[in-house]
């Protein structure tokens, strides 16, 4: 988690879920009737269960209910390509598989597949080549 704070001497790259939650609810607390949907950009390691919530999930989705707003959250992340059977084998059981707190029932949860690295040049000149011509009714 990103501190500009020269004097705070703790991890920056993790956070666990508690020190999330809370810094959340203050952040919720301030600006959550200003603004209703949230990016989180959150998740983790742990797989989704087949049948019960995890408990991360059942706590965002409190705090969506709580403050009527919307969480965009990450389905999950892989480091490793799941090259998975058809059937799956019973070792490939969770791999490439959503992971907590994706299984949120209020939450949005964003996932991406792709065999392919693009440079983020290549993207912005799709996307550059895909919109012109476009014409946008700006009397909507």
């Amino acid at each position: 988690m990103p501190n500009l704070d020269p004097n705070y001497r703790r991890d920056t790259e993790t956070i666990t879920e508690q020190e999330f939650l809370i810094s959340l609810r203050t952040a919720l607390d301030q600006y959550a009737n200003r603004y209703k949907v949230w990016n989180l950009s959150i998740g983790t390691t742990e797989v989704c269960s087949l049948d019960e919530f995890s408990s991360f999930a059942e706590q965002l989705d409190n705090l969506q209910e709580r403050y009527k707003v919307s969480f965009v959250i990450s389905a999950g992340n892989y480091e490793k390509t799941p090259l998975l059977s058809y059937p799956r084998l019973a070792s490939e059981l969770t791999a490439g598989r959503v992971t907590s707190p994706a299984d949120s029932v209020l939450a949005i949860a964003v996932g991406a597949i792709s065999t392919s690295i693009i440079r983020t040049e290549d993207l912005r000149e799709t996307s550059l080549r895909h919109f012109r011509g476009t014409v946008l009714d700006r009397t909507m």
